[in-house]
């Protein structure tokens, strides 16, 4: 009835921590029925600290010492629902100081950085409802930068504030840009898979204004849920 988030012994499986952190709300539509519940996002550890991210949008810190919930932080009443469609999938990235995550529902959500050791909102952007893509954290002619699809879009948005720098259109059906986006050799280029094609998208900047390129598109290439490697 829980989600629950536990820490395992690989040497012999004992359970050293189980702390549940929300009930298990989430029901999945018929055509997912076979997903269950959830969780369905992978934890992320940094510095003495786990960060799970559950289905209905619950983002919660635990002391990894013993399992005690730091602080949480729980999106229900900011947006339409708290969780997509599908339950929220992305995976939240630590940087800088910061926890990001993507929150809210379809055509009304946002990406948001929280202090990674309190909690606290240190910014928010609002200009698209969240996808299923985990965001990455990359260096781009010198700015520090949350990339990350959205519902409709692939973002740029300033690491430090939360100012959008630059976006381009990447529509997917349902809202379902699942593939995380990466950086590719270079260090200007961004691949960006989707159920529509691959594509690798240059970004720039000249007289402090951003701006997209499409370098190359393969249509043969799908990305329907796996992420690349390279």
């Amino acid at each position: 009835d829980d989600e629950v988030a536990m820490a395992v012994d690989p040497a012999d499986g004992t359970i050293l921590w189980r702390q549940a952190y929300s009930a298990a709300q989430f029901e999945p539509v018929d055509s997912a029925a076979r997903h269950g519940k959830g969780p369905f996002s992978t934890p992320v550890y940094d510095d003495g600290m786990l960060y799970t991210f559950g289905a209905t949008g619950v983002l919660t810190a635990f002391d990894v010492t013993g399992g005690e919930i730091v602080w949480q932080h729980d999106s229900a009443g900011d947006f339409g629902s708290p969780w997509v469609m599908f339950g929220n999938a992305m995976s939240p990235i630590v940087s800088d100081g910061l926890v990001v995550a993507s929150i809210g529902t379809n055509d009304d959500g946002a990406i948001a950085a929280y202090d990674a050791k309190t909690g606290a909102e240190r910014w928010i952007w609002r200009g698209d409802g969240p996808a299923y893509a985990s965001p990455v954290v990359v260096e781009l002619d010198g700015e520090r930068q949350v990339v990350n699809f959205t519902e409709r879009y692939l973002v740029g948005l300033s690491v430090e504030s939360g100012d959008l720098l630059w976006q381009r259109a990447y529509p997917a059906r349902a809202g379902m840009n699942i593939p995380t986006p990466m950086l590719l050799a270079g260090g200007d280029t961004i691949l960006a898979g989707t159920a529509n094609g691959t594509y690798a998208v240059r970004v720039t900047q000249s007289d402090n204004q951003w701006s997209t390129e499409e370098v190359w598109e393969n249509g043969e290439i799908t990305l329907r849920f796996s992420t690349p490697v390279q």
